[in-house]
């Protein structure tokens, strides 16, 4: 699974929120991904990380979250397709949508920008989720 990093090029102001909060979202949203799939989250992780480019890095952060999701490797391409459809129709903007070496890659941006990536584990007994906020400012 590919790790994308957060930037900020000084075009639009960055939203201030506290990291438990960045944290909370994503772990909705990652609750929501599940559900959609029909499965379960399992060895899941948080980590804050600076953003790339932002004018004060030292305060400007991006939250990412990290799981799997247990599914039958018949289920992947199906789980994606589904998955795709529903996030097209609720406005999310899709940026990878694959078939590789019998699994599935997906890659869309919700209308928050969160960045959200669906990818087959190898072999295909799980598909990986990883989610990742826009760029944050913590609150002062």
């Amino acid at each position: 699974m590919s790790i994308a990093a957060c930037t900020d090029d000084g075009s639009k102001d960055v939203q201030s929120k506290s990291k438990a909060d960045a944290q909370a979202a994503v772990q909705t949203l990652a609750a929501q991904v599940a559900a959609q799939a029909g499965g379960e989250l399992t060895n899941g992780g948080f980590a804050p990380a600076g953003c790339e480019g932002s004018k004060d890095s030292s305060d400007t952060y991006f939250m990412q979250g990290t799981w799997q999701i247990p599914l039958a490797a018949d289920r992947h391409a199906a789980t994606a397709a589904k998955l795709r459809d529903s996030w097209q129709a609720a406005g999310w903007t899709i940026k990878d949508d694959r078939t590789v070496s019998g699994g599935s890659v997906l890659t869309a941006v919700d209308p928050d920008d969160f960045y959200v990536t669906l990818e087959s584990t190898a072999p295909p007994k799980a598909m990986s989720l990883l989610i990742h906020t826009p760029c944050f400012k913590n609150p002062a």
